[in-house]
This record gives structure tokens, C-alpha cells and sequence, in this order.
């Protein structure tokens, strides 16, 4: 291949360092379309710099029952900790199906402190406990204290490997929470929140939820089928939707070794390097049904690392 590393690594070829097109269009007709491709895949400095996509379809949750699963996620307020009485964090909860949420406020972010809060989210749910708990990969929540209680209490713990990704749901309510925050805040020109949090967090679970078309509050064993039937609904999953789904392929096979995308850095430039420089090997996969993953395998690429998507 002597020829196409001629092309390809002179910076003052127009193939040089450029797309597959390119190289492909110089190597004729020495080269076929698929050779060309063929060696690119070899070469560290096309790979590695190839495009990823961030965004694509992903599996969405399959929950059937209220407290199958909750999300857990921290927000940030130090700027406003001195308007509230040195509390610079709120814990937030969220359950998946019902959209119910409780919400505690805490003065740091140390395992015990969550804990301690995730504590008293418990102590006045009613009796309420999730059968999962699932996090992003803050130290507060993988620590030694916060795992300990939740192996006690016998919740299984699940975390999100994507730090782009987290968990979608709390992280979303923790939107619509700031926005009512700061509604309050500009109408009585004030910063201090402590006093009404808990007068949001209720008006928000006796809020009709768009997805689940029910009041959070309501939603209980006995009517969580339609909760679920109204979320399955909207989302377009149901008969109408599922018989559009074509056959899906996977594109790799077991034991194939690829390279896995890189977490983009805040400030990090488009045209550095996108992906892993190790290579990993496929153990398993398998085949989406979700209708918005059309198209879609998932790969486990090794017990550690989590299930990867097409585009990962």
C-alpha cells in the first residue's frame, strides 16, 4: 500500500490528510472504493480523527410499575448559598414511570451528607422504595457510605457510563425546577428559595405531567397501567408505531475490535482526536426493539465499559 500512503500522508496532495473521497478519487484506478476504505481503517491518523455522533436515538425505559426505578442527580446552587442559609445543593429524585419527585436540600456534596438526605427522601415517601436507584458517576453517589445504605436497604444500583447522556428524566426536571425558581426569584426580587422549595416540589407532583397525562401525585399502583398506557401512547410505541420497525443489523460481530468514541471535553476543539486510541472487543450484542432506535445494535463491549450504541 505503498501508493496510497504516498497519496494520503503528503500534506501537499489533495488527498493529503483528507476525507476517503478524496484518497479514493487519487488511487484510481489502482484502487477499488473498499481498498481504499480498507487501509484508511489502519491508519491511526484517519480513525482516530474520524467524526462522531453525539446525538442519535437511544433505548429508551422499560418501567412498568411505579418505584421500578428512580433517578438521582445533585444541583449545584453555591452562588446562592448565602441568601440560604449556607445550603449550596439540592438532592433531587425522581421516579421514572409516575414523574414524582422529592427534592432536599443539602450544605455539601460528601457521601455522608447525600446520604443523610437520601435518608430523609425515604423517611416521608410513604413507603416508597425504589427496586433501582440509578446516578451519574459522582463520587457522592459510587462512595462507600451511600453504597453501604442502599445494599442495606436492598436497592440495586445502577450508573451511567455516558457522561454526555447522565440521567436524562431528573435532569430534566431539574430544568423545569430552575425555571420555576427563578420565575419566583424575578417576581419578589429575591435569591432565597428555602422557604418555598418544598411549595414548587408539591405544586410540581400535583402538575398534569405532558408524557404520563396524569398528576404525578395520583399516579398509584392501582392506576399506574394507565400512566404507563398514556406514556407508551405519546411516545408513538404502540401497534402503529411497532410495525414500522424494519429488520435491524448488527454492524459488528462478536470478538471484532474497535475503538469507542471519546467524552467530549467542554472546550475541546471539533478537530481533535474522537476516539479511543485502545481498541476494545466485542463480547455480546444485541438487537434493539425500540422504535426510535430503528437501525440500531447494542454492543457490550466488556463487562466494565457498558453497552454501546452504532454510533458509540
Amino acid at each position: 500500500m505503498t501508493r496510497l500512503e504516498n497519496l494520503y500522508y503528503d500534506p501537499a496532495h489533495y488527498a493529503g490528510y483528507s476525507a476517503s473521497d478524496n484518497l479514493s478519487r487519487a488511487a484510481k484506478p489502482n484502487f477499488s472504493r473498499k481498498e481504499v476504505a480498507c487501509w484508511l481503517e489502519s491508519q491511526d491518523a484517519y480513525t482516530l480523527h474520524r467524526p462522531s455522533r453525539r446525538k442519535f436515538p437511544r433505548l429508551r425505559y422499560n418501567v412498568t410499575n411505579i418505584d421500578d426505578l428512580w433517578e438521582d442527580d445533585l444541583i449545584e446552587l453555591c452562588n446562592l448559598k448565602s441568601y440560604n442559609d449556607g445550603f449550596s445543593y439540592l438532592l433531587v429524585i425522581i421516579d421514572v414511570l409516575s414523574k414524582f419527585v422529592w427534592v432536599e436540600p443539602l450544605r455539601d456534596k460528601t457521601s455522608n451528607c447525600v446520604t443523610s438526605a437520601f435518608q430523609n427522601i425515604l423517611s416521608r415517601s410513604d413507603g416508597r422504595v425504589p427496586v433501582y436507584l440509578q446516578t451519574d458517576k459522582g463520587k457522592e453517589f459510587i462512595a462507600r457510605p451511600m453504597q453501604d445504605f442502599l445494599k442495606e436497604r436492598g436497592i440495586r444500583y445502577r450508573v451511567t457510563r455516558n457522561p454526555a447522556v447522565k440521567a436524562a428524566v431528573v435532569e430534566r426536571f431539574t430544568r423545569t425546577l430552575k425555571e420555576r425558581m427563578w420565575r419566583y426569584f424575578t417576581h419578589k426580587n429575591t435569591r432565597r428559595y428555602i422557604e418555598v422549595l418544598q411549595d414548587i416540589v408539591r405544586a410540581y407532583n400535583h402538575t398534569r405531567h405532558s408524557s404520563i397525562r396524569m398528576q404525578p401525585a395520583i399516579v398509584t399502583r392501582e392506576n399506574v397501567c394507565i400512566a404507563r398506557e398514556n406514556m407508551e401512547r405519546r411516545r408513538g410505541a404502540g401497534e402503529k408505531a411497532a410495525s414500522k420497525v424494519v429488520e435491524q443489523k448488527a454492524k459488528f460481530d462478536v470478538n471484532d475490535l474497535v475503538r469507542v468514541s471519546r467524552a467530549k471535553a467542554t472546550f475541546e476543539k471539533g478537530y481533535e482526536a474522537r476516539w479511543s486510541e485502545e481498541y476494545f472487543e466485542f463480547v455480546a450484542f444485541f438487537i434493539g426493539e425500540d422504535p426510535a432506535c430503528t437501525n440500531c445494535a447494542t454492543y457490550r463491549v466488556n463487562t466494565s465499559m457498558g453497552f454501546f450504541m452504532n454510533k458509540n
